[in-house]
């Protein structure tokens, strides 16, 4: 399946994870408890795991809604195209890299989805081969029709001074150019070529978590209206400060992981950051981010949520392994002792 979508992809996979999106790609969660999947151990190299930073290192659903919504490329005429939420933006905090088999050389991964999202958002910059630009109507909505939330509340958009088509598309429009195949004879290295780990410089920083509150968990998982949310905030514990006070939303790919009866220090690493403006709440809260429903615990109501999307780890021989995946704020993950670590993740 992967041989078929690096056909679309034109810095393939690692590991299930498209290059090209890596940071993003970084954000799935689990749907549901999940436990690690062994595989049969490499003859050279003794490896027995898929990676724990992949979803393929892990049995169970998987949701995948950060991951889609955060890229946000396509515009409209593409055939089961679902809406996405607006208003997300996310940075880089660190620089991955890979290595071969047999080799210490680090390659970098390369997660071009920013530079062809900067080079979109440059009017005055050439539009490479095979791409056009054209003007949009800002006050026209996805598909030219006004996009409305189930309680009749339309959705705010996001201003396009113009939009995009592909010579391979043209009936399509992106918000943004990504880095489409142009040589479908190119020959990318499978993973069995490359090491399960990746390499990064990033900030650490430890926190506590306790359990998220049972009151909240039923009230917002009544209102979600992703199928699949009760059951996912059953599995998100609270992420607190050294003063006891709520930063954050962590989410542990297995309830081994999770002790709800105690606090529990965990080490956190820093992997990207996010934004998104208080207007476009109202639609992130129901499908993306869970914890606005209870914001005001941990910020103001009508300030922007800035945050960084952080790694849980544990530590093992030297390499540090994902055992869940959350959000902190900015500013609490400022006003900790934050390092920065040498991260081998396996």
């Amino acid at each position: 399946m992967l041989g078929a979508l690096c056909d679309q992809f034109k810095g393939g996979f690692r590991f299930g994870l498209p290059e090209d999106f890596f940071d993003v790609a970084l954000l799935w969660e689990s749907a549901c408890d999940a436990r690690r999947i062994s595989r049969p151990a490499d003859k050279t190299q003794g490896l027995s795991q898929f990676p724990s930073w992949s979803w393929a290192g892990w049995s169970g659903a998987v949701k995948l809604s950060m991951c889609l919504n955060t890229p946000r490329y396509l515009h409209s005429g593409w055939k089961g195209h679902l809406p996405t939420v607006p208003g997300l933006r996310i940075r880089p905090l660190v620089r991955w890299y890979k290595k071969q088999l047999n080799s210490e050389s680090c390659v970098p991964i390369s997660c071009s989805f920013y530079e062809w999202r900067d080079l979109s958002e440059n009017p005055s910059a050439k539009v490479p081969d095979g791409w056009y630009r054209e003007a949009q109507p800002s006050t026209l909505a996805e598909d030219g029709i006004p996009r409305q939330w189930p309680q009749g509340k339309p959705i705010p958009e996001e201003p396009l001074l113009y939009v995009f088509r592909h010579e391979s598309h043209l009936d399509c429009t992106y918000r943004y150019m990504v880095p489409l195949v142009e040589d479908e004879s190119r020959a990318l290295l499978a993973d069995e070529e490359w090491q399960p780990f990746l390499f990064s410089s990033a900030q650490s920083s430890r926190f506590n978590t306790i359990e998220l509150d049972s009151n909240i968990q039923q009230k917002v998982g009544e209102i979600m209206v992703d199928p699949f949310q009760s059951e996912y905030l059953h599995k998100h514990s609270s992420i607190v400060d050294g003063s006891g006070k709520l930063v954050g939303i962590l989410q542990s790919g297995t309830n081994a992981d999770r002790d709800p009866t105690h606090q529990q220090s965990i080490e956190l690493i820093a992997i990207s950051s996010m934004t998104i403006a208080p207007r476009y709440f109202q639609y992130a809260k129901y499908f993306l981010l869970p914890e606005l429903h209870f914001r005001g615990l941990f910020m103001s109501l009508d300030e922007v949520y800035d945050f960084y999307n952080v790694l849980s780890v544990k530590w093992q021989n030297g390499v540090a392994y994902r055992i869940g995946i959350g959000r902190i704020l900015k500013a609490a993950w400022k006003a900790s002792s934050y390092k920065r670590v040498d991260v081998v993740l396996g």
